[in-house]
């Protein structure tokens, strides 16, 4: 069976101190190719950081891979996604 990526993006919000409420977002900006595999991570300021992934494409005997060591931003506040830069 061959998966299906999505590009939803979704909020699980706490309202008051039991209730939990799921709002679908549309962000802007410089969004993330398609992938899988990436890891997330919620850092200060109400932002994320997302980083590497993986995009398979696949046949029907075979599977190729393309492998991402990128680095993307999402800004709760501004509902937006911007291109990371590393620097060090």
């Amino acid at each position: 069976d061959k998966g299906t990526l999505h590009r939803d993006m979704f909020l699980l919000k706490l309202e008051g101190t039991d209730k939990w409420s799921w709002s679908k977002l549309n962000p802007s900006g410089v969004k993330p190719t398609l992938r899988t595999g990436f890891s997330i991570a919620v850092g200060p300021n109400n932002r994320s950081v997302l980083f590497g992934g993986v995009h398979d494409e696949e046949q029907e005997e075979s599977i190729e891979g393309d492998f991402f060591n990128d680095i993307y931003l999402y800004d709760l506040t501004k509902n937006r996604w911007f291109a990371g830069q590393l620097k060090g």
